[in-house]
């Protein structure tokens, strides 16, 4: 298997939009069945893990032996095929905004509590996310040496804070890597299940709050935010 692509979807970073944005562009000049993306198979939603190999090389929706693209929630070097992927992309985020999101998109949903009305063990208990991104890009571990020792290995970093910018160049970075020349659509629906504006119950009090259970994802994005150049996102 020849891993052209790889990109590792971290939820509420972006990662749907862009995984469709992907997605679409490389049908331009890759089959089908050469692209992975996350999708149903037997009743089952899957995504590309380890443990899901076998239903997917079984499955007659993925040329599995000659795969090039994968487009899906993945553990960074959790899975020995993509170790030698020739081009890795991963879009991180503000982890305090995306602990919120998090929250918002995928608990509030049914809870209908707001943030700062969880009781404290609840609020902890969520907060074991505010690592997540370090968790990801650790390859399944909170080991924030790991992860960072990691991000020298990774293509290109998209932040989802300078995403006009850094979809531009990934999309140049993608033209020349492949020899093409095609432009992504970035004019998809947005499919954001949320409706309502979550961020006017947030203050100040709330987010220093959710700032300490995020410092390893803290150090991680600012160590790339810097290595990009883009300190006026640096979290202080």
């Amino acid at each position: 298997m020849n891993i052209k692509f790889g990109y590792y979807h971290i939820e509420k970073c972006g990662g749907s939009f862009l995984q469709r944005v992907l997605n679409e562009y490389f049908l331009n000049f890759i089959d089908n069945k050469k692209i992975f993306k996350p999708c149903f198979i037997d009743d089952t939603f899957i995504h590309f893990f380890p443990n899901n190999l076998e239903i997917i090389k079984n499955s007659n929706l993925f040329d599995f032996n000659n795969l090039e693209i994968i487009l899906s929630h993945m553990n960074y070097k959790d899975n020995n095929y993509l170790i030698n992927s020739n081009f890795s992309c991963i879009s991180l985020r503000n982890p305090i905004d995306r602990v919120i999101s998090h929250y918002y998109y995928f608990d509030y949903i049914n809870t209908k509590i707001h943030l700062k009305d969880l009781d404290d063990a609840e609020f902890n208990n969520f907060m074991t996310l505010g690592n997540l991104q370090t968790f990801k890009l650790g390859g399944g571990k909170y080991d924030l040496n790991n992860s960072l020792a990691n991000t020298e290995d990774v293509t290109f970093f998209l932040i989802l804070e300078n995403f006009d910018n850094d979809i531009i160049e990934l999309n140049n970075k993608l033209n020349n890597y492949f020899n093409v020349n095609f432009k992504f659509n970035i004019n998809l629906n947005n499919t954001n299940k949320n409706n309502f504006n979550y961020k006017e119950f947030i203050n100040n009090d709330l987010y220093e709050k959710i700032k300490k259970h995020c410092n390893k994802d803290i150090i991680l994005y600012n160590t790339i935010i810097r290595k990009k150049n883009l300190d006026k996102f640096i979290i202080k």
